[in-house]
């Protein structure tokens, strides 16, 4: 049986991401748990490195039934439980940490509902979802996929821009004949 415990060096994170970084100001107000799992989870036969839920109706009920010792007067709202296997956190970077929380806060959307102002939790799934070979075969043939390649390349873009900059320092400000 898995056994799961509060993660603060998650909630950590996640509670800087979600007051500092735009795409999570919706997240503002709305109840998220971190938990650490004590070992991962697997689908389609690979390690899960974390999950992002919602959790309302009985689930929260039986939450807070725990949080305050059985006196829950009133119907508690939903929330986002986040859970991140423990064994995996420990070996991952601080840069990783963070765009791991990054990641499954992403999963995690939060409306108004007009009506009575009260958040309305949803679990929104990825930007994108392709197999490696068929980009290959086929390229960039959806708009998701435009989209994600367009991510990729800014990304590829700044890490050549760390190389050119590294060189430069490892070789002066004068490179010689002017090119690197």
């Amino acid at each position: 049986m898995t056994a799961y415990r509060k993660a603060a060096d998650v909630a950590k994170i996640g509670d800087d991401l979600v007051a500092n970084e735009p795409d999570h100001a919706h997240l503002r107000g709305v109840r998220i748990e971190y938990l650490f799992r004590d070992k991962p989870a697997t689908h389609g036969g690979r390690i899960v490195l974390g999950s992002a839920r919602r959790v309302g109706g009985m689930g929260a009920v039986l939450g807070d039934l725990k949080r305050h010792a059985g006196n829950v007067t009133e119907s508690p709202r939903p929330l986002f439980v986040i859970e991140v296997p423990e064994t995996i956190w420990q070996v991952l970077d601080d840069d990783k940490r963070r765009a791991l929380v990054d990641h499954e806060l992403m999963h995690c959307r939060a409306t108004r509902d007009e009506d009575t102002g009260e958040h309305v939790l949803k679990i929104r799934p990825h930007d994108f979802e392709e197999f490696a070979a068929i980009l290959r075969r086929h390229g960039l043939w959806t708009t998701a996929a435009q989209n994600a390649g367009g991510a990729a390349a800014e990304q590829l873009a700044l890490a050549i821009d760390d190389v050119i900059a590294g060189a430069e320092q490892l070789i002066g400000d004068d490179p010689g004949d002017g090119e690197v």
